[in-house]
């Protein structure tokens, strides 16, 4: 998302790092491909990611379907 926005608008983008971004699942290694469907909300817990979605999320029980969009992500 924040690549598409420095394209769209390079005007308003004063730097952007972009790191490790697959233009498609297939630029995945495979390694990482199994192992971006293997993962489950329980992995999370006690994590930073979890602790600030839990502090900032206005349903913070809908943790589980985070983890789901992000599986479907990659």
């Amino acid at each position: 998302m924040a690549l598409q926005t420095a394209i769209r608008h390079p005007a308003r983008v004063n730097t952007l790092v972009v790191i490790s971004i697959p233009f498609k699942r297939t630029g995945w290694y495979p390694e990482i491909q199994t192992g971006m469907t293997s993962l489950a909300p329980e992995f999370f817990v006690g994590t930073p990611m979890y602790e600030a979605y839990r502090r900032v999320a206005p349903r913070p029980d809908d943790f589980p379907r985070l983890v789901a969009n992000m599986k479907e992500a990659i």
